[in-house]
């Protein structure tokens, strides 16, 4: 419904590779070069990026993160620990920076934290 409010075409996927934490963390895709977290309305945005990474040979795994501080980042995590390579997109306007929360410790893996655009 998000992307109706912003007159963009609903995303449809055809599958989700598994949900996590009660249906705070979903996963799109999976692969071993670079991990995409993506905040809020900001999945359109990963999609993107996603297809652009992939159409030049890489392997993408995509999440979505449904909630405002989800308990537990594992399946994000693993992820990372496979690609060393984290973007964030959030496109949230908390004081609170929820994607702080996961780039927290992690800087070392993270390529690219992107607020709005």
């Amino acid at each position: 419904m998000s992307q109706r409010l912003f007159a963009r075409e609903v995303l449809r996927f055809d599958s989700t590779v598994q949900e996590y934490e009660n249906g705070d963390i979903f996963q799109y895709s999976e692969g071993e070069d670079a991990t995409i977290a993506c905040y809020n309305f900001a999945l359109q945005k990963g999609v993107e990026l996603k297809e652009l990474l992939e159409n030049r040979g890489l392997r993408v795994a995509l999440f979505s993160v449904n909630a405002v501080a989800p308990e537990r980042f594992d399946p994000i995590l693993a992820s990372v620990q496979r690609s060393g390579k984290l973007v964030i997109l959030d496109d949230s306007q908390s004081p609170n920076d929820p994607s702080a929360l996961l780039a927290r410790g992690h800087s070392d893996n993270v390529v690219s934290r992107c607020g709005w655009w």
